[in-house]
């Protein structure tokens, strides 16, 4: 029997283009987020639409952190570590200071979690190099010290 994803699946194969196939993708994702006991399903999902959305997708960096945060809460810390690192490295080429700091943030609790102590520390570093940053307003860059401190 035909599963639903499968017939996105196939949309999305017939589709030349990767934007729209981001958004299809991104779009089975929220379905699955909707429904009791499927997001799981919907984490894959993110991941790929993040990798096909043009650079200067912000709903890119969103994807990738929302796949972080299921991965985490999967038990997958490796996993969700390097979806927080790419939403930092998306967000920060394009100058979301604030949205890079977080994710490097959230990688760093996923790292540490992991028990990968010098990816913690590194990932730390990173993120109060970012406060400083003057495209920040002093509130933007004290939440980002409070989480550093914790």
């Amino acid at each position: 029997p035909m599963r639903p994803e499968d017939s996105v699946t196939n949309w999305i194969s017939c589709t030349s283009s990767a934007p729209l196939r981001a958004a299809a993708l991104r779009s089975q994702a929220e379905t699955y987020l909707e429904e009791q006991g499927q997001w799981r399903r919907a984490t894959p999902l993110l991941e790929r639409s993040a990798a096909l959305s043009a650079a200067d997708d912000v709903r890119a960096v969103e994807s990738l952190r929302l796949a972080g945060h299921l991965r985490a809460a999967a038990g997958e810390h490796a996993a969700a570590q390097r979806n927080f690192e790419r939403a930092a490295d998306r967000a920060l080429a394009m100058g979301a200071v604030l949205d890079a700091a977080n994710a490097l943030l959230d990688a760093a609790v996923a790292a540490a979690r992991n028990g990968n102590a010098p990816s913690f520390e590194t990932l730390i570093d990173r993120a109060a190099l970012l406060s400083a940053s003057p495209l920040l307003s002093e509130a933007q860059a004290r939440s980002i010290r409070r989480r550093i401190d914790g």
